[in-house]
């Protein structure tokens, strides 16, 4: 389905003049189609009921495929190891335990596998500088770089440029498709998320981070 009134008519993509999450959600309820609004709600995070901590999580949506969803969730499964990697050699702990062979999400009957070799590489090469993923991941030498960076709010600005490259680069020739709503949604989120995170916050979901790969290797 095309949406070029509803693409038309969203504010730019930049701090000051974004719609709030309540607005912007409300707006997609209303235009999208009731097969993309599935695809949509697949990227809000919810609870899972298996967590007593109620962390939350992104989960696609396995009733259809879409290549745009499946490529997202795969390259951040990919950024997301690659990070944990250095994260892990730079504290000593063991990444092993940290690194996800597989999302998890992925049956026989979709397109939903976002397993790559990305993590069996890591695992296979935890020594080596690049952890052998020369060739292999497009983002692994920038990665590697943004993680070698003290500032913690840098870092992070610093990763979320990337995913925002990623998705307008995606999207970049697909005008009014339900990917460029995507696309949309997700920035959106990764500008808001700047709004509220002070240094403080950054600075205490990184020491929950590493204690939290400490506690997995005590246990």
């Amino acid at each position: 389905m095309s949406y070029e009134f509803l693409i038309a008519g969203l504010p730019d993509l930049k701090q000051g003049s974004l719609l709030s999450t309540e607005a912007l959600t409300e707006l997609l309820e209303e235009q999208l189609s009731e097969k993309d609004k599935r695809l949509w709600k697949s990227l809000i995070p919810v609870s899972s009921p298996e967590d007593e901590d109620g962390n939350e999580c992104q989960k696609p949506n396995t009733e259809y495929k879409n290549v745009f969803l499946n490529d997202w969730f795969a390259f951040n499964h990919d950024l997301n190891n690659i990070l944990t990697a250095a994260i892990c050699r730079k504290h000593n702990i063991d990444l092993r335990k940290q690194i996800k062979a597989e999302s998890g999400y992925s049956d026989d009957n979709n397109a939903w596998s976002v397993g790559t070799s990305v993590s069996e590489q890591i695992l296979a090469n935890p020594n080596a500088k690049d952890f052998g993923l020369k060739g292999t991941s497009p983002i692994v030498e920038e990665v590697l770089r943004i993680a070698a960076i003290d500032n913690l709010l840098e870092r992070e600005q610093a990763i979320d440029v990337i995913r925002q490259a990623w998705l307008e680069e995606r999207t970049l020739f697909n005008y009014f498709g339900i990917e460029k709503v995507l696309s949309y949604w997700l920035q959106s989120e990764i500008l808001h998320r700047w709004d509220a995170l002070t240094m403080e916050t950054g600075q205490r979901v990184f020491r929950e981070l590493v204690n939290d790969m400490k506690k997995s290797i005590k246990i």
